[in-house]
């Protein structure tokens, strides 16, 4: 059995773009490997918005280029980064930590806790071990026959 738990990025996103008052905002945040997930969160944002962190990357740039923009940034030390070259009235970072103080205290942001994640995991995991599927319990159970030799 295999079960993904991810944050709601597209939720964070729509919260951060209420924050800060605007449809239009650029986007900052880690490279990742699922590409689905990537696509998912770079969905809402022109290609010219977007930066991904990678060691070719130069933020610097990107945030120079955007430096009258309002930005989303994903994860703590990127946020760090970017507070120090764009309004952190016209910014949100969105950290996995339950509380984070790394970042300026007028920093907005929204938080997915890396602990609320596992805690879900523990829970959907404890639901595998006893069986308990609930209305899903069908598809999710598969019963291996025995073998006579």
């Amino acid at each position: 059995m295999f079960c993904k738990i991810y944050p709601d990025y597209k939720d964070a996103i729509r919260r951060a773009k209420v924050m800060l008052n605007t449809n239009a905002s650029f986007l900052v945040m880690e490279d990742i490997c699922n590409q689905d997930l990537k696509n998912e969160m770079m969905g809402g944002f022109p290609p010219e918005d977007v930066f991904i962190n990678t060691s070719n990357s130069d933020l610097r740039l990107f945030l120079q280029t955007h430096s009258q923009a309002k930005g989303i940034v994903f994860g703590d030390i990127l946020g760090l980064e970017t507070e120090l070259y764009i309004n952190r009235q016209d910014l949100v970072v969105v950290s996995n930590f339950d509380d984070s103080n790394m970042l300026l205290p007028d920093t907005k942001m929204i938080f997915i806790p890396n602990r609320k994640i596992a805690d879900i995991a523990v829970e959907t995991l404890q639901k595998m071990f006893s069986l308990d599927y609930g209305k899903a319990e069908e598809e999710n159970r598969i019963l291996v026959q025995c073998e006579t030799y």
